[in-house]
């Protein structure tokens, strides 16, 4: 099905279409090219719309713009440039969907020169990205971990469904959670690693936050004013398929009774 629609939409394009198609998909965004593609299809803009008409539907310029207008004067039939479009761009979103990305991040004293950004920020920038879900697994959790917290509870107001917060011996720390969590959100599912009697060294030793089930960190610092500020921590942001991974170990977890689901109050909770 797919081949099918890539040989539609772009075989038999001339080579200057598909060179400045090539530039086009380049330098303009996601969003200015379904821009272009809607006043293609609906006509506002044409083989021969002058350069200002050009600027002025998609709001660009400089390079940008001689871009886009190169790509219209590359072929006289709307509808062949917006098929073109629009299939070039599907596959291009398809292409960088599994492509995983991987980024630095690190918790630390002083400044460094390196490309590296802070635990704290990328958290919360991962909190305010969220559309669907929020998984957030730590091992320790205080009052230092707030401004993550409040975080959450944006991201709960804009209608983030499922946000869950998963730690080691959580029933103990609900009190520092609770106080944190404003009244009139919604909180979290809360589970616990409750001590093993057998074992009462075992843990929930893992510190990751997963967002949608594609963006995800895994780091050495723990939910608090130094794991946050003052320790020395490095983690790794994953963008891309490995977050469904973890996402299908979570739920494995859960499902198998590894981690057990509390209420806000510290009690047991039926899955």
């Amino acid at each position: 099905m797919a081949s099918s629609v890539w040989n539609e939409g772009l075989s038999g394009l001339r080579k200057e279409t598909l060179e400045s198609l090539d530039l086009l998909l380049r330098i303009l965004p996601a969003q200015k090219i379904k821009l272009l593609a809607d006043a293609l299809e609906k006509g506002r803009l044409h083989h021969h719309s002058p350069s200002v008409s050009v600027a002025s539907e998609l709001d660009i310029s400089g390079q940008a713009l001689g871009a886009a207008v190169r790509f219209l004067r590359s072929a006289s039939d709307s509808l062949v440039l917006c098929t073109a479009l629009r299939t070039a761009s599907y596959f291009l979103n398809v292409a960088n969907r599994e492509k995983e990305r991987v980024d630095l991040v690190w918790t630390g004293p002083v400044n460094i020169s390196i490309p590296a950004r802070s635990t704290r920020e990328i958290l919360c920038e991962m909190a305010e990205r969220a559309t669907r879900s929020i998984d957030l697994v730590g091992y320790s959790l205080t009052s230092g971990c707030e401004s993550i917290i409040e975080a959450l509870a944006r991201a709960r107001r804009r209608g983030v469904q499922r946000i869950r917060i998963l730690a080691d011996r959580l029933e103990q720390r609900l009190p520092v959670l609770n106080a944190m969590w404003p009244e009139d959100v919604t909180p979290p599912e809360y589970f616990t690693r409750p001590e093993d009697s057998s074992d009462p060294m075992t843990s929930l030793h893992a510190k990751l936050m997963l967002v949608d089930d594609r963006d995800l960190l895994v780091t050495s610092a723990n939910l608090t004013y130094h794991g946050l500020g003052a320790n020395i921590e490095v983690g790794l942001r994953v963008t891309g398929k490995t977050g469904q991974k973890v996402a299908e170990l979570l739920n494995s977890l859960i499902g198998r009774g590894e981690v057990r689901k509390i209420t806000a109050q510290g009690e047991d909770h039926e899955l």
